[in-house]
């Protein structure tokens, strides 16, 4: 039952839509609730766009501090 956004607009200074963002099929793991589908259309690029499907995923799993070492990002 929680209110999500299923869609966002973006503007630029002129207030022109430049790109849209949709949310579909929201899942929650206990108070953390996400979209499982997420796609951004460019409109100023003729309606381009990239979709972004998650598969499994779990809240707050450990992660070892060496992921994030500077070598480890850059691999």
């Amino acid at each position: 039952d929680r209110m999500l956004p299923t869609e966002l607009k973006y503007f630029n200074a002129l207030g022109q839509n430049v790109k849209t963002e949709t949310r579909r099929l929201i899942t929650c793991q206990g108070k953390i609730c996400t979209a499982t589908e997420q796609k951004m259309v460019d409109n100023v690029k003729g309606g381009a766009w990239t979709q972004l499907a998650r598969k499994t995923w779990k809240v707050n799993e450990p992660m070892a501090d060496e992921l994030f070492t500077r070598r480890a990002l850059e691999k």
